[in-house]
Protein backbone atom coordinates (compact mmCIF):
# COMPACT_ATOMS: atom_id res chain seq x y z
CA UNK A 1 0.00 0.00 0.00
CA UNK A 2 1.31 3.36 -0.82
CA UNK A 3 2.34 5.52 2.05
CA UNK A 4 -0.21 8.15 3.09
CA UNK A 5 2.43 10.44 4.54
CA UNK A 6 2.21 13.85 2.95
CA UNK A 7 4.94 14.45 0.48
CA UNK A 8 7.04 17.58 0.87
CA UNK A 9 5.92 20.20 -1.58
CA UNK A 10 8.04 20.53 -4.62
CA UNK A 11 9.66 23.92 -4.86
CA UNK A 12 8.30 25.71 -7.87
CA UNK A 13 10.80 26.41 -10.56
CA UNK A 14 11.75 30.04 -10.60
CA UNK A 15 12.11 31.64 -13.95
CA UNK A 16 13.63 35.05 -14.28
CA UNK A 17 11.07 37.85 -14.28
CA UNK A 18 10.09 39.06 -17.73
CA UNK A 19 11.81 42.22 -18.82
CA UNK A 20 9.74 45.37 -18.39
CA UNK A 21 7.62 46.21 -21.38
CA UNK A 22 9.14 49.06 -23.34
CA UNK A 23 7.16 52.29 -23.36
CA UNK A 24 5.25 52.58 -26.65
CA UNK A 25 6.85 55.08 -28.98
CA UNK A 26 4.99 58.08 -30.37
CA UNK A 27 5.09 56.43 -33.80
CA UNK A 28 3.53 53.24 -32.37
CA UNK A 29 0.77 55.23 -30.65
CA UNK A 30 0.08 57.19 -33.83
CA UNK A 31 -0.04 53.99 -35.92
CA UNK A 32 -2.44 52.38 -33.44
CA UNK A 33 -4.78 55.35 -33.51
CA UNK A 34 -4.71 55.53 -37.30
CA UNK A 35 -5.68 51.85 -37.43
CA UNK A 36 -8.59 52.38 -35.03
CA UNK A 37 -9.87 55.33 -37.02
CA UNK A 38 -9.63 53.55 -40.37
CA UNK A 39 -11.40 50.46 -39.00
CA UNK A 40 -14.21 52.40 -37.34
CA UNK A 41 -17.62 51.83 -38.88
CA UNK A 42 -19.40 54.97 -37.68
CA UNK A 43 -19.14 58.64 -38.61
CA UNK A 44 -17.15 58.10 -41.80
CA UNK A 45 -16.81 61.82 -42.74
CA UNK A 46 -15.49 62.54 -39.25
CA UNK A 47 -12.99 59.69 -39.49
CA UNK A 48 -11.61 61.07 -42.76
CA UNK A 49 -11.25 64.52 -41.21
CA UNK A 50 -9.58 63.06 -38.11
CA UNK A 51 -7.17 61.08 -40.28
CA UNK A 52 -6.17 64.25 -42.11
CA UNK A 53 -5.79 66.04 -38.79
CA UNK A 54 -3.55 63.32 -37.36
CA UNK A 55 -1.33 63.21 -40.43
CA UNK A 56 -0.95 66.99 -40.46
CA UNK A 57 -0.29 67.11 -36.72
CA UNK A 58 2.37 64.40 -36.96
CA UNK A 59 4.06 66.02 -39.96
CA UNK A 60 4.07 69.52 -38.49
CA UNK A 61 5.16 68.32 -35.06
CA UNK A 62 8.12 66.32 -36.45
CA UNK A 63 9.85 68.22 -39.27
CA UNK A 64 12.72 65.77 -38.87
CA UNK A 65 10.51 63.01 -40.34
CA UNK A 66 9.44 65.03 -43.38
CA UNK A 67 13.00 66.33 -43.73
CA UNK A 68 14.50 62.82 -43.81
CA UNK A 69 11.93 61.63 -46.38
CA UNK A 70 12.57 64.69 -48.52
CA UNK A 71 16.33 64.13 -48.32
CA UNK A 72 16.02 60.45 -49.26
CA UNK A 73 13.78 61.24 -52.24
CA UNK A 74 16.10 63.94 -53.60
CA UNK A 75 19.63 63.36 -52.28
CA UNK A 76 19.67 59.87 -50.82
CA UNK A 77 21.82 56.91 -51.94
CA UNK A 78 20.95 55.96 -55.51
CA UNK A 79 19.62 52.52 -54.62
CA UNK A 80 17.46 53.77 -51.75
CA UNK A 81 16.26 56.79 -53.73
CA UNK A 82 15.26 54.65 -56.71
CA UNK A 83 13.30 52.18 -54.59
CA UNK A 84 11.55 54.92 -52.61
CA UNK A 85 10.66 56.95 -55.69
CA UNK A 86 9.30 53.82 -57.36
CA UNK A 87 7.00 53.08 -54.43
CA UNK A 88 5.84 56.67 -54.03
CA UNK A 89 5.16 57.01 -57.75
CA UNK A 90 3.27 53.73 -57.90
CA UNK A 91 1.19 54.70 -54.88
CA UNK A 92 0.21 58.07 -56.36
CA UNK A 93 -0.57 56.49 -59.73
CA UNK A 94 -2.81 53.90 -58.06
CA UNK A 95 -4.55 56.55 -55.95
CA UNK A 96 -5.29 58.67 -59.05
CA UNK A 97 -6.27 55.61 -61.14
CA UNK A 98 -3.53 56.25 -63.67
CA UNK A 99 -4.33 59.93 -64.22
CA UNK A 100 -0.90 60.86 -62.87
CA UNK A 101 2.28 59.15 -64.01
CA UNK A 102 4.78 57.78 -61.53
CA UNK A 103 7.20 60.65 -62.25
CA UNK A 104 4.46 63.23 -61.71
CA UNK A 105 3.56 61.49 -58.47
CA UNK A 106 7.15 61.71 -57.22
CA UNK A 107 7.36 65.39 -58.10
CA UNK A 108 4.08 66.02 -56.29
CA UNK A 109 5.26 64.11 -53.21
CA UNK A 110 8.49 66.13 -53.14
CA UNK A 111 6.51 69.38 -53.27
CA UNK A 112 4.17 68.28 -50.47
CA UNK A 113 7.06 67.12 -48.28
CA UNK A 114 8.85 70.41 -48.92
CA UNK A 115 5.82 72.39 -47.77
CA UNK A 116 5.29 70.21 -44.68
CA UNK A 117 8.97 70.41 -43.78
CA UNK A 118 8.95 74.21 -44.07
CA UNK A 119 5.75 74.46 -41.99
CA UNK A 120 7.20 72.12 -39.37
CA UNK A 121 10.37 74.21 -39.05
CA UNK A 122 8.30 77.39 -38.79
CA UNK A 123 6.14 75.77 -36.12
CA UNK A 124 9.17 74.72 -34.07
CA UNK A 125 10.60 78.23 -34.34
CA UNK A 126 7.22 79.62 -33.38
CA UNK A 127 7.07 77.39 -30.28
CA UNK A 128 10.50 78.63 -29.19
CA UNK A 129 9.43 82.25 -29.69
CA UNK A 130 6.20 81.60 -27.77
CA UNK A 131 8.07 80.14 -24.81
CA UNK A 132 10.34 83.17 -24.69
CA UNK A 133 7.47 85.64 -25.05
CA UNK A 134 5.27 83.94 -22.46
CA UNK A 135 7.91 83.16 -19.83
CA UNK A 136 10.88 85.45 -20.47
CA UNK A 137 9.79 88.50 -18.48
CA UNK A 138 7.90 86.67 -15.77
CA UNK A 139 10.83 84.49 -14.71
CA UNK A 140 13.11 87.42 -13.95
CA UNK A 141 14.05 87.98 -10.29
CA UNK A 142 11.18 89.71 -8.58
CA UNK A 143 11.41 92.69 -6.33
CA UNK A 144 12.51 91.60 -2.89
CA UNK A 145 13.28 88.13 -4.20
CA UNK A 146 16.96 88.51 -5.04
CA UNK A 147 18.86 85.46 -4.01
CA UNK A 148 15.71 83.54 -3.16
CA UNK A 149 16.05 79.91 -4.22
CA UNK A 150 13.55 78.79 -6.83
CA UNK A 151 12.12 75.28 -6.84
CA UNK A 152 10.81 74.53 -10.31
CA UNK A 153 9.31 77.97 -10.62
CA UNK A 154 7.74 77.89 -7.14
CA UNK A 155 9.71 79.83 -4.57
CA UNK A 156 10.99 77.83 -1.62
CA UNK A 157 9.67 80.50 0.72
CA UNK A 158 6.25 78.81 0.71
CA UNK A 159 4.01 79.76 -2.21
CA UNK A 160 0.22 79.75 -1.85
CA UNK A 161 -1.66 77.99 -4.65
CA UNK A 162 -5.46 78.20 -4.92
CA UNK A 163 -7.16 75.31 -6.76
CA UNK A 164 -10.89 75.55 -7.38
CA UNK A 165 -12.75 72.24 -7.63
CA UNK A 166 -9.78 70.45 -6.07
CA UNK A 167 -11.74 67.67 -4.37
CA UNK A 168 -12.34 65.44 -7.40
CA UNK A 169 -11.47 64.75 -11.02
CA UNK A 170 -8.80 66.89 -12.66
CA UNK A 171 -8.69 69.24 -9.67
CA UNK A 172 -7.80 66.46 -7.23
CA UNK A 173 -5.08 65.27 -9.60
CA UNK A 174 -3.70 68.82 -9.76
CA UNK A 175 -3.46 68.86 -5.96
CA UNK A 176 -1.68 65.49 -5.95
CA UNK A 177 0.75 66.58 -8.65
CA UNK A 178 1.55 69.77 -6.75
CA UNK A 179 2.22 67.83 -3.56
CA UNK A 180 4.48 65.39 -5.41
CA UNK A 181 6.28 67.94 -7.57
CA UNK A 182 6.90 70.78 -5.15
CA UNK A 183 8.01 68.72 -2.18
CA UNK A 184 6.81 68.73 1.42
CA UNK A 185 6.49 72.16 2.97
CA UNK A 186 7.28 74.06 -0.23
CA UNK A 187 3.71 75.10 -1.08
CA UNK A 188 0.42 75.69 0.68
CA UNK A 189 -2.44 74.42 -1.45
CA UNK A 190 -5.81 76.05 -0.82
CA UNK A 191 -8.65 73.89 -2.14
CA UNK A 192 -11.87 75.78 -2.85
CA UNK A 193 -14.87 73.51 -3.43
CA UNK A 194 -18.42 72.58 -2.45
CA UNK A 195 -17.52 68.91 -2.08
CA UNK A 196 -15.94 67.23 0.91
CA UNK A 197 -12.14 67.25 1.01
CA UNK A 198 -10.75 63.72 0.40
CA UNK A 199 -9.21 62.03 3.45
CA UNK A 200 -5.81 61.78 1.75
CA UNK A 201 -5.65 65.59 1.64
CA UNK A 202 -6.92 66.06 5.19
CA UNK A 203 -3.78 64.30 6.42
CA UNK A 204 -1.48 66.78 4.67
CA UNK A 205 -0.54 69.96 6.51
CA UNK A 206 0.11 71.71 3.19
CA UNK A 207 -3.56 71.43 2.14
CA UNK A 208 -6.13 73.92 3.45
CA UNK A 209 -9.83 73.63 2.55
CA UNK A 210 -12.43 76.37 2.17
CA UNK A 211 -16.05 75.67 1.35
CA UNK A 212 -17.26 77.88 -1.47
CA UNK A 213 -20.22 77.77 -3.82
CA UNK A 214 -18.78 79.27 -7.02
CA UNK A 215 -22.29 80.01 -8.27
CA UNK A 216 -22.63 82.57 -5.48
CA UNK A 217 -20.65 85.82 -5.71
CA UNK A 218 -21.13 86.41 -1.98
CA UNK A 219 -19.72 82.95 -1.19
CA UNK A 220 -16.66 83.63 -3.38
CA UNK A 221 -15.96 87.00 -1.72
CA UNK A 222 -16.30 85.43 1.71
CA UNK A 223 -13.90 82.59 0.87
CA UNK A 224 -11.34 84.93 -0.74
CA UNK A 225 -11.35 87.26 2.28
CA UNK A 226 -10.82 84.28 4.61
CA UNK A 227 -7.94 82.97 2.47
CA UNK A 228 -6.17 86.34 2.44
CA UNK A 229 -6.63 86.85 6.20
CA UNK A 230 -5.88 83.31 7.39
CA UNK A 231 -3.42 81.93 4.83
CA UNK A 232 -2.06 84.87 2.86
CA UNK A 233 -2.12 86.28 -0.65
CA UNK A 234 -1.98 83.51 -3.28
CA UNK A 235 0.70 83.70 -5.96
CA UNK A 236 -0.93 80.99 -8.13
CA UNK A 237 -4.62 80.75 -9.03
CA UNK A 238 -5.80 77.62 -10.85
CA UNK A 239 -9.37 78.16 -12.08
CA UNK A 240 -10.21 74.50 -12.60
CA UNK A 241 -13.79 74.05 -11.37
CA UNK A 242 -16.62 73.73 -13.83
CA UNK A 243 -19.96 71.98 -14.27
CA UNK A 244 -21.50 70.32 -17.32
CA UNK A 245 -24.28 68.04 -18.43
CA UNK A 246 -25.40 66.67 -21.78
CA UNK A 247 -28.64 68.35 -22.75
CA UNK A 248 -30.17 69.49 -26.05
CA UNK A 249 -30.90 73.20 -26.28
CA UNK A 250 -34.70 73.01 -25.97
CA UNK A 251 -34.45 70.59 -23.04
CA UNK A 252 -32.18 73.00 -21.14
CA UNK A 253 -33.51 75.57 -18.67
CA UNK A 254 -32.71 79.09 -17.52
CA UNK A 255 -31.84 78.12 -13.96
CA UNK A 256 -29.16 75.65 -15.03
CA UNK A 257 -27.77 78.00 -17.70
CA UNK A 258 -27.44 80.71 -15.07
CA UNK A 259 -25.66 78.39 -12.65
CA UNK A 260 -23.34 77.00 -15.34
CA UNK A 261 -22.19 80.44 -16.48
CA UNK A 262 -21.74 81.62 -12.89
CA UNK A 263 -19.49 78.65 -12.10
CA UNK A 264 -17.68 78.30 -15.44
CA UNK A 265 -17.25 81.97 -16.34
CA UNK A 266 -18.35 84.67 -13.87
CA UNK A 267 -16.55 83.01 -10.93
CA UNK A 268 -13.28 83.28 -12.89
CA UNK A 269 -13.70 87.06 -13.20
CA UNK A 270 -14.41 87.42 -9.47
CA UNK A 271 -11.44 85.26 -8.42
CA UNK A 272 -9.01 87.08 -10.74
CA UNK A 273 -10.12 90.46 -9.38
CA UNK A 274 -9.73 89.15 -5.83
CA UNK A 275 -6.16 87.82 -6.12
CA UNK A 276 -4.48 89.64 -9.03
CA UNK A 277 -3.77 92.96 -7.22
CA UNK A 278 -1.49 91.22 -4.68
CA UNK A 279 0.32 89.39 -7.51
CA UNK A 280 0.93 92.70 -9.28
CA UNK A 281 2.25 94.25 -6.08
CA UNK A 282 4.64 91.32 -5.58
CA UNK A 283 5.51 91.26 -9.31
CA UNK A 284 5.04 87.51 -9.26
CA UNK A 285 2.08 85.28 -10.05
CA UNK A 286 0.47 82.70 -12.30
CA UNK A 287 -3.18 82.41 -13.35
CA UNK A 288 -4.33 79.12 -14.92
CA UNK A 289 -7.63 78.75 -16.79
CA UNK A 290 -9.14 75.32 -17.44
CA UNK A 291 -10.90 75.62 -20.78
CA UNK A 292 -11.52 72.84 -23.33
CA UNK A 293 -11.29 71.99 -27.00
CA UNK A 294 -14.97 72.90 -26.72
CA UNK A 295 -13.70 76.50 -26.77
CA UNK A 296 -13.36 76.02 -30.56
CA UNK A 297 -16.02 73.41 -31.43
CA UNK A 298 -19.71 73.30 -30.47
CA UNK A 299 -21.31 69.89 -31.03
CA UNK A 300 -24.98 69.21 -30.24
CA UNK A 301 -25.93 68.45 -26.65
CA UNK A 302 -23.24 70.67 -25.09
CA UNK A 303 -24.14 74.14 -26.36
CA UNK A 304 -24.17 75.90 -22.97
CA UNK A 305 -20.95 74.21 -21.85
CA UNK A 306 -19.12 75.05 -25.09
CA UNK A 307 -20.29 78.67 -24.90
CA UNK A 308 -18.90 78.93 -21.37
CA UNK A 309 -15.54 77.50 -22.44
CA UNK A 310 -15.34 79.92 -25.37
CA UNK A 311 -15.92 82.69 -22.82
CA UNK A 312 -13.13 81.28 -20.62
CA UNK A 313 -10.76 81.43 -23.61
CA UNK A 314 -11.73 85.06 -24.22
CA UNK A 315 -11.06 85.86 -20.55
CA UNK A 316 -7.61 84.27 -20.74
CA UNK A 317 -6.69 86.12 -23.94
CA UNK A 318 -7.96 89.47 -22.66
CA UNK A 319 -6.29 89.04 -19.27
CA UNK A 320 -2.96 88.12 -20.87
CA UNK A 321 -3.14 91.16 -23.16
CA UNK A 322 -4.04 93.59 -20.37
CA UNK A 323 -1.18 92.29 -18.22
CA UNK A 324 1.25 93.09 -21.07
CA UNK A 325 -0.25 96.49 -21.84
CA UNK A 326 -2.56 98.12 -19.27
CA UNK A 327 -0.75 96.70 -16.22
CA UNK A 328 2.79 96.46 -17.61
CA UNK A 329 4.07 99.38 -15.53
CA UNK A 330 2.81 97.90 -12.25
CA UNK A 331 4.15 94.36 -12.59
CA UNK A 332 1.84 92.91 -15.24
CA UNK A 333 4.69 91.55 -17.34
CA UNK A 334 5.77 89.40 -14.40
CA UNK A 335 2.44 87.54 -14.21
CA UNK A 336 2.21 84.26 -16.12
CA UNK A 337 -1.00 82.97 -17.68
CA UNK A 338 -1.73 79.42 -18.82
CA UNK A 339 -4.81 77.97 -20.48
CA UNK A 340 -5.48 74.25 -20.85
CA UNK A 341 -7.74 72.78 -23.55
CA UNK A 342 -8.44 69.10 -22.78
CA UNK A 343 -10.33 67.00 -25.30
CA UNK A 344 -12.33 64.03 -24.05
CA UNK A 345 -11.29 63.26 -20.47
CA UNK A 346 -12.28 60.17 -18.48
CA UNK A 347 -14.68 61.95 -16.12
CA UNK A 348 -18.37 61.38 -15.33
CA UNK A 349 -19.34 63.72 -18.18
CA UNK A 350 -18.56 61.15 -20.89
CA UNK A 351 -19.86 58.03 -19.13
CA UNK A 352 -22.89 57.73 -21.43
CA UNK A 353 -20.82 58.18 -24.62
CA UNK A 354 -17.65 56.27 -23.76
CA UNK A 355 -18.39 53.23 -25.92
CA UNK A 356 -19.16 55.45 -28.94
CA UNK A 357 -15.95 57.41 -28.42
CA UNK A 358 -13.86 54.24 -28.20
CA UNK A 359 -15.48 52.69 -31.28
CA UNK A 360 -14.61 55.72 -33.42
CA UNK A 361 -10.98 55.93 -32.30
CA UNK A 362 -11.28 58.99 -30.08
CA UNK A 363 -8.39 59.63 -27.69
CA UNK A 364 -9.63 59.79 -24.09
CA UNK A 365 -7.15 61.44 -21.73
CA UNK A 366 -6.89 60.69 -18.03
CA UNK A 367 -7.40 63.43 -15.44
CA UNK A 368 -3.85 62.73 -14.24
CA UNK A 369 -2.28 63.47 -17.63
CA UNK A 370 -4.17 66.76 -17.92
CA UNK A 371 -3.16 67.72 -14.38
CA UNK A 372 0.48 66.83 -15.04
CA UNK A 373 0.64 69.24 -17.98
CA UNK A 374 -0.90 72.07 -15.95
CA UNK A 375 1.33 71.52 -12.92
CA UNK A 376 4.36 71.21 -15.22
CA UNK A 377 3.74 74.79 -16.35
CA UNK A 378 3.19 76.02 -12.80
CA UNK A 379 6.29 74.40 -11.30
CA UNK A 380 8.36 75.20 -14.37
CA UNK A 381 7.32 78.89 -14.36
CA UNK A 382 6.00 78.66 -17.91
CA UNK A 383 2.93 80.30 -19.39
CA UNK A 384 1.19 79.29 -22.59
CA UNK A 385 -1.62 77.38 -24.25
CA UNK A 386 -1.79 73.63 -23.61
CA UNK A 387 -3.77 70.89 -25.36
CA UNK A 388 -4.51 67.35 -24.27
CA UNK A 389 -3.81 65.34 -26.35
CA UNK A 390 -1.02 67.54 -27.71
CA UNK A 391 -2.13 67.21 -31.36
CA UNK A 392 -5.57 68.67 -30.53
CA UNK A 393 -4.20 72.13 -31.33
CA UNK A 394 -5.31 71.42 -34.91
CA UNK A 395 -8.93 72.18 -33.89
CA UNK A 396 -7.98 75.86 -33.56
CA UNK A 397 -7.86 76.03 -37.36
CA UNK A 398 -11.38 74.63 -37.81
CA UNK A 399 -13.03 78.03 -38.25
CA UNK A 400 -10.68 78.82 -41.13
CA UNK A 401 -11.95 75.81 -43.11
CA UNK A 402 -14.98 75.81 -45.48
CA UNK A 403 -18.39 75.65 -43.79
CA UNK A 404 -19.19 72.22 -45.23
CA UNK A 405 -16.08 70.87 -43.56
CA UNK A 406 -16.95 72.51 -40.24
CA UNK A 407 -20.48 71.11 -40.40
CA UNK A 408 -19.23 67.61 -41.19
CA UNK A 409 -16.89 67.71 -38.20
CA UNK A 410 -19.53 68.95 -35.76
CA UNK A 411 -22.15 66.52 -37.09
CA UNK A 412 -19.69 63.66 -36.66
CA UNK A 413 -19.05 64.58 -33.03
CA UNK A 414 -22.81 64.78 -32.54
CA UNK A 415 -23.13 61.13 -33.57
CA UNK A 416 -20.50 60.19 -31.00
CA UNK A 417 -22.27 61.94 -28.14
CA UNK A 418 -25.66 60.29 -28.51
CA UNK A 419 -26.47 58.95 -25.07
CA UNK A 420 -26.48 55.17 -24.91
CA UNK A 421 -28.97 53.54 -22.54
CA UNK A 422 -27.01 52.61 -19.38
CA UNK A 423 -26.74 49.07 -18.07
CA UNK A 424 -28.45 48.05 -14.82
CA UNK A 425 -25.24 48.80 -12.92
CA UNK A 426 -24.92 52.11 -14.77
CA UNK A 427 -28.50 53.04 -13.85
CA UNK A 428 -27.83 52.31 -10.19
CA UNK A 429 -24.71 54.49 -10.25
CA UNK A 430 -26.63 57.25 -12.06
CA UNK A 431 -29.41 57.20 -9.46
CA UNK A 432 -26.86 57.24 -6.65
CA UNK A 433 -25.11 60.32 -8.08
CA UNK A 434 -28.44 62.10 -8.61
CA UNK A 435 -29.48 61.36 -5.02
CA UNK A 436 -26.14 62.70 -3.69
CA UNK A 437 -26.51 65.86 -5.77
CA UNK A 438 -30.07 66.39 -4.57
CA UNK A 439 -29.06 65.87 -0.93
CA UNK A 440 -26.15 68.35 -1.15
CA UNK A 441 -27.95 70.85 -3.34
CA UNK A 442 -25.32 71.10 -6.07
CA UNK A 443 -24.10 69.32 -9.16
CA UNK A 444 -20.87 67.39 -9.09
CA UNK A 445 -18.11 69.69 -10.29
CA UNK A 446 -16.47 68.62 -13.53
CA UNK A 447 -13.06 69.64 -12.19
Amino acid sequence: MASTDPQPPTAPSRSPPPPPSPKPSKLHNLTTRLGRILSASAATPLNILRLIRLILAAALHSPSVTGVLLLLLTRGPARVRARLRERVGAGVAAATRGKASEEEGVRGAVRVLGVLFALGVVRRANETANRWALSGKATEKTKGGAGEEQLGGVASGGEIVVVTGGCSGIGAEIVRALLEGAGRGKVTIVVVDVQVLPEEFEERDEVVFYFCDLASTASIHEACAAIRNEVGDPSVLINNAGIARSCDLLDDDDAYNDRLFRVNVLALFTLVRAFLPAMLAAKKGHIVTMASTASFITPPGLVDYCASKAAALSLHEGLSTELRTRYAAVGGRHILTTIMHPGWVATSLINAWESSLHSTGQAIATPRSVAAAVVGNVLGARGGQLFSPAHAWVVTALRATPHWLQNAYRDGIGKQTVIVAPTVKGKERQMQMQAQAAEKGYEVLEG
